[in-house]
This record gives structure tokens, C-alpha cells and sequence, in this order.
């Protein structure tokens, strides 16, 4: 095994390089709340308001092209209580604080806007039904974190039976190397990863089955 960390990140793993085609596109945008994107909160990441700016311009491709979209938002109606999300984090996003809020009212257009509890969209929210009865083949996802809510998402609707793109300039983790460690990943077993440029061209040329 080389010794150098460099190496081991910059090998490609990925079994379906690009965006498409994509059959049936929906677009999943994930959690992009003041929180995560407004500078001066603990929560606040460096990347996420680039992150946002793309998956802005996903957001109109995928209206212009009168696909489906869906916004996300993570926000608890009470601390959570007993093991496992309770006991890992030590504050957690609230439905009446205002950091939950999400980062723009340009993310209320979209055709279904989800509060969540769990990382994954699809946890008790209702969302895979949603696109199943919309025809969706694909989830295009984009958001924040990359290693958490994005990462379950894309596991999840893998798992569901979704072909799965996960934009990787459209995402943002706490840091670079937990961003692109869970591309790596998910490059490998669930999802195509690739570009807002790529994922909007493709639409533009009709890319989709």
C-alpha cells in the first residue's frame, strides 16, 4: 500500500463516471439551511455557500426542464432523546430556531419541501412513494453535509432502487477530506458522481432515457 495519503485520495473508484444519461431525473437538494450556509454559526461551512450557488442553478435547470424537485430540511420539534442521533451530537437544529430556517426563499419553489428527522430524506418522510408516483428513475442529489445527509440519501435511494447522482460541487462537508472521502465511496457503489455543469448540460441535450 503506498504510503503517501495523496495517492490513496486521488485514486479513482468510481464504476460509472459522468451524469448521464439520466432516465426520469428528479433533483433532491439536501438541507441547504442558514445553519449550515450563513457565516457566524457553529454549524457554518466553508464551501456550503459555493455549494448553494450551484445547486441554485440545478434548481432552475431542473424547473426549466419541468422536472421534479425536492427541498429538504433537518429540524427536530424537541431535542431527540434516548441512544444513537440523542447520544452523538450535543446540540441539534430545532424546528422554531431560526438557523433551521432554510438558506434562501428561492428553495420554496420547488414542487415538495420535507422537514426530516433522520440524515436520510427518505427516513419516515414519504419521499420515495412521492417520486415513484411522479415516474422517477433517477435522484440527482445535491447538499450538505456531503458525508452525512447527502451520503444516507444517496445509500438510501440506491437501496430503494433508484439510479443515483450525487453532484459533487453542489455538496459541502465540515471538511474537504470527509467531502471527498464519501464521494469516493459512493462513487464506487451507489451513485454516478459528477458536476452542476455536466448534470445541466446533460439536461440541455436531452440527455435523459
Amino acid at each position: 500500500m503506498p504510503s503517501n495519503p495523496q495517492i490513496v485520495r486521488s485514486t479513482n473508484f468510481s464504476r460509472h463516471p459522468g451524469a448521464g444519461p439520466m432516465c426520469a431525473p428528479a433533483l433532491v437538494l439536501v438541507d441547504f439551511q442558514r445553519a449550515f450556509v450563513e457565516p457566524g454559526f457553529h454549524t457554518s461551512l466553508t464551501d456550503a455557500p459555493a455549494a448553494w450557488l450551484r445547486a441554485e442553478s440545478l434548481l432552475a435547470a431542473f424547473e426549466d426542464a419541468r422536472l421534479p424537485t425536492v427541498v429538504t430540511r433537518h429540524a427536530h420539534p424537541d431535542p431527540p432523546r434516548g441512544r444513537g442521533m440523542a447520544r452523538w451530537w450535543k446540540t441539534f437544529l430545532l424546528e422554531s430556531s431560526p438557523e433551521s430556517e432554510l438558506c434562501d426563499p428561492r428553495l420554496a419553489s420547488a414542487d415538495l419541501c420535507l422537514t426530516k428527522e433522520h440524515y436520510s430524506a427518505f427516513l419516515h418522510t414519504g419521499l420515495s412513494s412521492w417520486l415513484r408516483e411522479r415516474g422517477v428513475e433517477t435522484v440527482v442529489i445535491a447538499g450538505v453535509m456531503t458525508h452525512i445527509c447527502v451520503d444516507s440519501t444517496a445509500r438510501d435511494a440506491f437501496q430503494l432502487g433508484f439510479d443515483v447522482v450525487v453532484v459533487s460541487d453542489a455538496c459541502a462537508s465540515k471538511h474537504r477530506e470527509l467531502h471527498n472521502a464519501s464521494l469516493l465511496t459512493l462513487s464506487h457503489a451507489v451513485a454516478r458522481v459528477a458536476s452542476s455543469p455536466d448534470v445541466i448540460a446533460a439536461l440541455a441535450a436531452g440527455g435523459r432515457c
